[in-house]
């Protein structure tokens, strides 16, 4: 089950991806609006800034596509609320099926 979510309030759309195979967990991919250029390329998850999984134990793993990019702080702050985002993500979907 792919699902995607638009959060206006950092700027960042996430596709989450629930495995039929790994019910426990919650894959996501996270690109800033700023990234999103409206083309098929930049509009894939597999292209997206940033990526993880949340598994049990709330316990989140997170990557970064390409190594580098711009940090400013506003982009922090931002990472710092998807985290949060992600992780009340799992306990609604994943905590509540299991």
């Amino acid at each position: 089950m792919d699902y995607k979510m638009d959060y206006r309030s950092i700027a960042f759309r996430v596709i989450f991806t629930v495995d039929g195979n790994h019910p426990d967990n919650l894959a996501f991919a996270a690109q800033p609006f700023e990234m999103l250029l409206g083309d098929k390329i930049s509009n894939d998850p597999k292209n997206f800034l940033v990526y993880g999984r949340v598994g049990k134990g709330v316990r989140l793993e997170v990557g970064f596509r390409g190594f580098t990019f711009e940090m400013d702080q506003e982009l922090h702050d931002r990472l710092g609320r998807l985290y949060t985002i992600i992780q009340n993500e799992y306990r609604k979907i994943i905590i509540k099926r299991l």
